[in-house]
């Protein structure tokens, strides 16, 4: 880019945050979010988190420069999860080196932020009766859907946000699976039981879903959207069911 366009999208990177459009992904977000759309490395889905969560730091801290204790004590926040942190700064990194590529920062404020150790928890290994207990707490058929998939295929919550209609074979009732650290290809191939394909094929017969997302998000009326789930906000709902069903 050179020239007047190059100086006309610095300004806009460089500007108030408050002039610039937030639902219309106008601004250095939604610039950076597109710009990582447009080579391929998020999809969608993953944009919609990612840009969610860099808005809320520019919230709090302002518009640019930022500096490297303002960077910590949003990051390293002692109020709120490990996950939350490291979520924080594996979003906030490569924005802010985004941002000094584009000339709107001369230094990474995240510089010094040292790499952020989540706690893996126990395997939650469900009895029979607690996976009753599960279901009972699903409140809707996109619920249980999800819970049956986890609980008859082995899946977990990302493997489940990120199933397309394309990925099911109808004929052998197989699913293949794009699991984590595969880069959205297929990783391997399970059988769906019976319990679980019934679900599946009644969400789609019902919903008319013949590509894309199998398991969608809601828009505010309760209607779904053409949209699939972000395996963050899978698990999060599972979680809460979880809860529920009096499982911590």
């Amino acid at each position: 880019m050179n020239g007047p366009s190059r100086r006309h999208h610095l300004r806009l990177l460089s500007a108030p945050a408050a002039t610039l459009s937030v639902g219309g992904e106008v601004g250095r977000v939604g610039a950076y979010v597109a710009d990582r759309l447009g080579r391929g490395e998020i999809a969608p889905s993953t944009a919609v988190v990612i840009a969610a969560v860099l808005r809320k730091w520019e919230r709090q801290a302002g518009d640019p420069p930022w500096t490297e204790e303002q960077a910590a004590a949003w990051v390293q926040d002692p109020t709120v999860r490990p996950s939350t942190r490291k979520s924080r700064l594996t979003k906030l990194r490569p924005y802010v080196r985004w941002l000094m590529i584009q000339g709107v920062l001369d230094q990474d404020p995240t510089l010094r932020i040292g790499r952020i150790r989540v706690p893996k928890g126990a395997p939650r290994d469900l009895s029979e009766r607690e996976v009753q207990a599960l279901l009972a707490a699903c409140p809707d058929e996109r619920a249980r859907l999800i819970v049956l998939l986890m609980v008859h295929c082995g899946l977990r919550c990302g493997d489940v946000a990120r199933i397309r209609a394309e990925d099911l074979d109808p004929g052998r009732r197989l699913l293949s699976v794009r699991a984590k650290g595969g880069g959205g290809e297929i990783t391997h191939v399970v059988p769906i039981p019976e319990e679980a394909w019934g679900a599946v094929a009644g969400w789609m017969r019902r919903h008319r879903i013949h590509s894309g997302p199998l398991v969608r998000a809601y828009d505010r009326a309760r209607r779904l959207r053409p949209i699939g789930l972000d395996p963050h906000r899978v698990s999060r709902l599972v979680g809460s069911w979880l809860r529920q069903a009096g499982r911590k």
